[in-house]
């Protein structure tokens, strides 16, 4: 593979895809990319991905966030949105 196409609709991870420049399938498992540009040299992507194959994983999502009162990192047990809507384990 020669280069890749990154496409990313909206400018989250959530809504970023990388394919395969010359065939145009994508890559799936990616886990980080770093990209550079610099003045008067190619631009250079640094893709880490996963080498494992998963076909399934137990597991369930676990969001921490830092208590604004003690900076103490803590599990959060829901999410609850301006609108109301929101998230519970």
């Amino acid at each position: 593979m020669k280069s890749v196409r990154v496409v990313s609709e909206g400018g989250t991870s959530f809504q970023t895809k990388v394919f395969n420049g010359e065939t145009g399938e994508r890559i799936r498992g990616i886990t980080e990319i770093d990209i550079r540009i610099v003045g008067c040299d190619f631009v250079r992507a640094d893709i880490a991905f996963s080498a494992v194959e998963i076909d399934r994983l137990d597991a369930a999502p676990s969001f921490r966030m830092m208590d604004p009162a003690t900076g103490e990192m803590k599990e959060l047990a829901e999410i609850t949105f301006a609108d109301g809507s929101g998230w519970k384990p």
